[in-house]
């Protein structure tokens, strides 16, 4: 096999009841001399012949002269497109709810044909020819005063972002799968990369970790009234360090023992809301308290963002496992340096509306 390999694809990338865009590309690799395979950058592009810039999108250089063919049930051709400047086509005047086939030829040749080349995972990782085929075959939309003729069915893929390199499977997949972080930052960009990376498992175990967090914080959403005129500053403190504490087995814990640890962290964190809330209510007067919520949702929408860019560069840097520890040790260090700042401070407001005499117990 040559150097590089560039394993050709299709895909159907638009469809309505009366037309279909047909996109095509190619994905680069590298066989090293060890027969590990590495998937080539666009950087590295310039190194593969014919030498180009990119290997897929809507802006890629065209890989030559195209003609894309769409043909019905009996084999007759109803639509065609040609493109010498991209790396697709718009085909129109198509029927509804209708089969039909295409074929994609590039320089006289058909793209993707024959056996295709998949991805094997694992420790022996790389590109292995499997007998699979592209079918080639799409169906219309049914048009919007049609009524179908058979139940519609679709399905949603998504990438679970573990990566495809012959390097750390915590690499730029884990990265993406960082950005995608809202509230928890680099846990909820962390997890699945350690369910998937570190323990080599599905994502029934995934479920099972976010499933363990949301039966614990539902017992302690149910349980929140029960707090009573308590001290809101040193209930929240108290969750915000249960909550990084609970993440620190990850480091070092078997599979249950950190499940029980994130159906306590679901637990522990319920009935952070609430009480914030309460805190702010409690807080502000009447006037004042639309101001204040306003401030503070203005400051959680600065915070997410900052928490969806740092949540990738962890997991790549530090492991997902790594990233989970360093999460909880950091949300335990800002609950300490947070009572240390409130230490003797102003009172501190209660569920309820009443106050407490003191900021923060002392002890």
């Amino acid at each position: 096999m040559p150097e590089f390999h560039a394993e050709p694809y299709l895909h159907l990338a638009g469809l309505s009841s009366t037309s279909a865009l047909i996109a095509w590309g190619a994905f680069y690799f590298r066989v090293r001399r060890r027969g590990e395979w590495k998937l080539v950058d666009d950087a590295d592009l310039a190194h593969v012949h014919p030498p180009r810039s990119d290997s897929i999108g809507v802006r890629s250089a065209p890989y030559g002269i195209a003609r894309v063919t769409v043909a019905d049930a009996s084999g007759r051709t109803v639509s065609t497109a040609e493109t010498s400047t991209t790396n697709w086509c718009h085909l129109t005047g198509l029927t509804p709810d209708t089969e039909y086939t295409y074929q994609v030829i590039v320089n006289g040749e058909v793209w993707a044909d024959g056996d295709r080349y998949d991805w094997r995972a694992g420790a022996a990782q790389g590109l292995v020819r499997v007998p699979n085929r592209y079918r080639n075959t799409f169906r219309t939309h049914p048009s919007l005063d049609q009524d179908p003729s058979e139940p519609i069915t679709f399905a949603v893929i998504g990438d679970f972002g573990i990566g495809i390199r012959k390097s750390s499977p915590t690499r730029r997949q884990a990265e993406v799968a960082g950005s995608e972080c809202l509230f928890y930052g680099p846990v909820e960009a962390a997890l699945p990369v350690y369910v998937a990376a570190d323990l080599h498992a599905d994502a029934g175990l995934l479920g099972a970790y976010w499933a363990a967090f949301g039966v614990g914080a539902l017992v302690a959403a149910l349980l929140t009234g029960t707090l009573g005129a308590r001290n809101v500053r040193r209930a929240a403190l108290l969750i915000v360090a249960g909550w990084g504490a609970c993440l620190l087995p990850f480091a070092f814990a078997p599979v249950g023992v950190t499940l029980v640890c994130f159906t306590l962290g679901g637990l522990v964190y319920g009935p952070f809301i609430p009480i914030t809330y309460a805190q702010f209510q409690s807080a502000a007067t009447p006037a004042n308290l639309p101001a204040v919520l306003a401030a503070r949702g203005a400051i959680v929408l600065v915070a997410t963002p900052l928490g969806t860019a740092v949540g990738g560069p962890l997991v790549g840097a530090l492991g997902a496992a790594g990233t989970l520890v360093a999460s909880g040790v950091l949300t335990v260090a800002l609950a300490v340096a947070a009572r240390l700042l409130w230490a003797g401070g102003a009172r501190s407001p209660v569920i309820g509306g009443q106050t407490s005499g003191s900021g923060l117990p002392d002890g």
